[in-house]
């Protein structure tokens, strides 16, 4: 059984007329290893649309390795081919939310045994819309508009135009920091932060009721500031997010609810 891992792309600047292949040799235990694996990167283009402002694709990868081990080291791969085209040629982009495996049979007998499931889906990532509210004019008949801190208002909405999810995090953390940090104190940011009665309050104040308890807040102020850390920072590869990094997965779950939470403390303020 053959595995071809496949990636979506698109690009500004590149176009392909045909399928581009490209061999590469991964050696097993360090870079100076003597021992040698043998695999393939195809580049598909789709088919040519002169409306279209860009090239579209799929990026191939075949690699002697079942799903389950090939996976981690495909997705390498893709990633670093993706990044050495960006810095040749300006722009090449991956689409990360649907990633999939192809199994390709090679007897009569895998044939069989995979029927029609040729595919693994391994990733999709959806994220909901939401719902589109109706103005209505007379709410506003004889009311003021809520007087919110100018300060934290243009963090949160800048975050919300940010669409690099590092981006968007570093910048709804500002709130937190403006309003419950002292940076030239020496005590821990994770202590100042749960210290904070204020910031305790507004979080019982959206906590769901099974969560709502001072272990949970502690909890989330941890990993908030962790995230933070790693948002900010590389030590040596092995700590911080680079872009496109798997482990981006743990951000994209935080940053609603620190998102909420923000929301909240500038209602309140």
């Amino acid at each position: 059984m053959r595995y071809e891992w496949q990636y979506n792309f698109k690009s500004r600047t590149l176009q392909f007329d045909k399928v581009v292949k490209y061999s590469i040799d991964l050696h097993r235990g360090s870079p100076a290893s003597s021992e040698v694996i043998q695999g393939i990167i195809k580049v598909i283009p789709d088919q040519k649309d002169e409306k279209r402002i860009f090239t579209s694709g799929t990026i191939a990868i075949s690699i002697p390795f079942d799903v389950e081990k090939g996976t981690p080291i495909a997705h390498r791969i893709a990633y670093e081919f993706c990044q050495r085209m960006a810095f040749e040629y300006g722009d090449f982009q991956i689409n990360w939310a649907f990633l999939y495996c192809e199994r390709i049979p090679e007897s009569e007998q895998e044939r069989e045994e995979i029927g029609g499931l040729t595919h693994n889906i391994l990733q999709i990532s959806l994220q909901t819309a939401p719902e589109k509210q109706t103005f209505n004019s007379g709410d506003l008949n004889g009311h003021e508009l809520p007087r919110y801190n100018p300060v934290l208002l243009r963090l949160f909405n800048d975050a919300e135009l940010k669409k690099d999810i590092v981006d968007k995090y570093l910048t709804r953390f500002k709130i937190l920091e403006t309003e419950f940090i002292d940076n030239k104190s020496r005590v821990p940011t994770k202590k100042q932060l749960k210290d904070s009665s204020t910031l305790k309050k507004i979080f019982r104040s959206v906590a769901k009721s099974n969560s709502n308890n001072d272990a949970t807040f502690e909890n989330l102020i941890d990993s908030l500031v962790v995230a933070r850390g790693k948002c900010a920072h590389l030590k040596k590869y092995k700590y911080g997010y680079l872009p496109g990094d798997q482990r981006l997965k743990e951000l994209e779950f935080l940053e609603p609810q620190l998102r909420e939470l923000c929301r909240a403390l500038i209602k309140f303020v």
